[in-house]
């Protein structure tokens, strides 16, 4: 069973950390700026939007051992300080939601990251030159990224996308069909050469690793260090095996016996590379007895543990990855677990009740919050609005169809705008940092817009009563506050405007 490049960044880690299980945190920092930040969440140099999750531009991990994700403004400057361990912290910084660079910092450095034509971060540490060379060793070498991408050759050379596009530019029955000609010309534009960009890595893999081991024994880098910049640019032996497979692999999992060596370690756990790493111990559905198998597993770090069991309440207590509704007894067990092995109450079930004010048969008790933490009850907000004709879009940072379907929502609301129209925005299942974020890249608050989350979805009698199994959803009141239409077009349809100017006209 053949390793990855992060299975021989964590046995080199390993190595050097595991002697310090029981030692705490230093209390220096590094200060990271970020100038004019692109969207690294997703990107559309593929075909269709390509979107990671979960939503980050920066992991890092905080004095507490816990993963925190970093999302910079895309205008003007940000500044973030985070802790250092053992006189260095490890950053993740995501590239074009593909690729996940990871940097090792001196405690005590300031660095900046700017942004070039290919959106390709590039990092200068403002404390010292030579600090700016260390961070840089990988890129020094102009073969290293494939500048028009502005991904590193490994990533070009090995991600699934690249590989599978390469594919089918060379398989026999896409090429003699005139069906795949417009596909096969989009294919070539994105993909470069990738028989000769793997001989290119090959080398360079071959001068890099010459380059450290020279490095390091003329004494212009620590040990430590170039073993880390090792374990993070070059691959295993298994790596001539997956630059030559004829096949895209899109499963790359660290075999077993190293993903269980490096998650052992306490120590190893103040890197951002294992709380990746440690997601792994999650199977893809999960049950109640896995949570307690991965709490009970001793011969893991309980810092691993934790970040695998709070990856899974993430998900199950907000459904924010999907569109799946995981039963109220099931979130409970599985939170208790989680919380008496953490001692983290954040994701305790605490049933949110609206108060039923029934209307025409509906009993519009959801409990809504907006941005700035403030509670509200639904039929309080639909009195407000009487005198108007209403909109309600029920959406959620996670569906794809709900956020490419805010472009339109906003040019509606403009053509509206002087009119008796009100638009409310209602996020359903959301987690309440990547809703606020979804309602600032699309500006949903915008225009007069109300936007809201609902607190209660899972308890409330309102969402069955207007039979609520799908998002985007939108409904429709009257000037008189009676929802007369439970299916409302999307906004990009023409019909919705008719019905708008219909609702107008009574």
């Amino acid at each position: 069973m053949k390793k990855s490049l992060l299975g021989i960044a964590v046995a080199v880690l390993s190595a050097v950390s595991c002697t310090d299980v029981l030692v705490r945190p230093e209390p220096n920092t590094v200060t990271l700026i970020f100038e004019d930040c692109p969207d690294h969440t997703s990107t559309e140099r593929f075909f269709g939007n390509h979107t990671r999750y979960p939503e980050t531009i920066v992991d890092y991990v905080d004095s507490t051992c816990v993963l925190r994700h970093h999302l910079p403004p895309q205008m003007g400057r940000d500044t973030l300080t985070i802790p250092t361990y053992r006189g260095y912290a490890e950053i993740m910084h995501r590239n074009q939601a593909v690729e996940d660079n990871y940097y090792l910092l001196e405690a005590g450095d300031t660095v900046l990251f700017t942004y070039g034509e290919n959106l390709r971060p590039h990092i200068r540490s403002l404390r010292s030159e030579r600090n700016t060379w260390m961070y840089n060793l990988p890129e020094a070498d102009a073969r290293s990224v494939h500048t028009a991408t502005g991904f590193s050759l490994r990533t070009v050379c090995t991600d699934h996308t690249y590989r599978l596009m390469w594919w089918v530019l060379h398989e026999p029955k896409y090429r003699k069909n005139p069906r795949y000609k417009e596909s096969l010309a989009n294919y070539r534009v994105r993909c470069p050469n990738l028989d000769s960009l793997c001989e290119v890595y090959r080398v360079y893999r071959r001068d890099y690793a010459a380059r450290l081991d020279s490095l390091e024994r003329i004494g212009s880098l620590t040990k430590r260090y170039a073993d880390y910049l090792r374990g993070r640019h070059l691959l295993d032996q298994g790596y001539s095996e997956e630059l030559d497979a004829s096949w895209p692999n899109s499963e790359k999992r660290m075999p077993e016996e190293s993903l269980r060596r490096i998650l052992a370690s306490d120590s190893l756990m103040h890197y951002a590379f294992a709380h990746q790493l440690a997601k792994q111990l999650l199977p893809y559905q999960f049950t109640v007895s896995d949570c307690k198998r991965i709490a009970g597993d001793t011969t893991l770090s309980r810092y691993a543990r934790i970040t695998a069991l709070r990856v899974m309440m993430e998900r199950v207590s907000s459904d924010d990855w999907g569109w799946t509704n995981y039963p109220t007894e099931f979130v409970r067990q599985c939170n208790a677990v989680y919380a008496e092995l953490s001692g983290d109450s954040t994701f305790t079930p605490q049933p949110i009740v609206g108060k039923i004010r029934m209307k025409d048969g509906y009993s519009n008790d959801l409990v809504l919050e907006d941005s700035a933490g403030s509670r509200m009850d639904y039929a309080d907000l639909l009195d407000s609005l009487r005198g108007k004709v209403v909109l309600v879009d029920f959406w959620a940072s996670w569906c794809g169809p709900c956020c490419a379907g805010m472009s339109a929502a906003l040019e509606l609301r403009k053509a509206y705008a002087a009119r008796d129209v009100a638009f409310v925005y209602l996020a359903i299942n959301d987690m309440p940092d990547k809703w606020k974020q979804a309602v600032a890249k699309y500006r949903v608050a915008e225009e007069g817009a109300f936007s809201f989350r609902v607190l209660n979805a899972k308890d409330c009698k309102f969402l069955k009563e207007i039979d609520n199994r799908r998002i985007p959803h939108l409904i429709l009141y009257d000037r008189n506050g009676r929802l007369v239409n439970l299916d409302a077009p999307r906004p990009e349809s023409p019909e919705i405007r008719t019905e708008l100017d219909r609702l107008l006209a009574e």
